[in-house]
């Protein structure tokens, strides 16, 4: 036996339904969506986290705290180059 020859057992697959493609097929006219209402719309159905009015989940739960960030790049520099005398203070006025 090679696997080429493997198929599945009898009754264990079945076709997909094709409903929405005319009155003489299953599913005409409204194809089990309903006459109007959200679900009967193209693209109408609700998101992932939502819970039917309810306040999700994810905005009941709080934010995570923000971590103190390490100091930038400029302000390294700077500090290694002062003690230096590299770098001086720019005077008020003066260009």
């Amino acid at each position: 036996m090679q696997l080429h020859d493997l198929t599945p057992a009898q009754g264990s697959t079945h076709s997909r339904k094709r409903v929405g493609r005319g009155n003489s097929g299953k599913g005409g006219t409204y194809a089990g969506r309903g006459l109007n209402g959200q679900g009967s719309r193209s693209g109408g159905t609700k998101g992932a986290g939502f819970e039917g009015g309810q306040t999700p989940l994810a905005m009941r739960l709080p934010k995570p705290p923000r971590l103190p960030q390490p100091p930038s790049h400029r302000v390294h520099r700077g500090e290694r180059l002062h003690p230096r005398g590299q770098v001086r203070r720019r005077r008020r006025g003066r260009r």
